[in-house]
């Protein structure tokens, strides 16, 4: 049974007979402003989220330098002690040759 129309308001008039287009407006007010209002609450919360995910990869990132710096300075650090464990050996073996030699002495000073 479908009838002729020009306009929306033609087809607003045969399916709401009984209602002014203030009453069909007002309808689902109050459920749109609640939708809304949880948008809004739900964009909010995103944001402060998203500051915080910010924030987190910010620490993350200067930790992560830290790491490296700390890295690069055992790394210094442990070559130090390996060139400082070569110049004791440098260090040691003219030590063994004064003790050969002083052995050496004392077998000539014993004959």
């Amino acid at each position: 049974m479908g009838r002729p129309v020009e306009w929306f308001s033609d087809v607003f008039d045969l399916v709401f007979p009984d209602m002014t287009v203030r009453e069909a407006n007002d309808v689902w007010k109050e459920q749109l402003e609640t939708k809304d209002k949880e948008i809004k609450k739900k964009d909010k919360d995103d944001k402060e989220k998203d500051k915080d995910d910010k924030e987190k990869d910010n620490d993350n990132k200067e930790k992560d330098k830290d790491n490296k710096e700390k890295d690069k300075d055992n790394k210094k650090e442990d070559k130090d002690i390996k060139d400082e464990g070569k110049d004791n050996e440098k260090i040691e073996e003219p030590n063994a040759e004064r003790k050969e030699e002083e052995k050496q002495e004392v077998r000539v000073e014993n004959q």
